[in-house]
């Protein structure tokens, strides 16, 4: 998953942090159960799947707003 990020974030040149939470010091920086968990600049965007690219980019490009 996070590679497909990564390849994204390159592909369509976004400048964004996104983190995908998958430790248990995550999780309680987070207050998330589920996993995975998306955070694009600090905010939990998906929980327990993945999303598409093209809401990944709607995600990102929102919270650069």
């Amino acid at each position: 998953m996070q590679d497909r990020l990564k390849d994204l974030m390159e592909r369509e040149n976004l400048d964004a942090e996104i983190k995908v939470v998958n430790e248990l010091q995550q999780m309680l920086t987070y207050r998330t159960w589920i996993l995975p968990t998306l955070i694009i600049n600090d905010k939990v965007v998906a929980r327990g799947y993945f999303p598409k690219e093209e809401k990944i980019l709607e995600l990102t490009r929102q919270s650069e707003v």
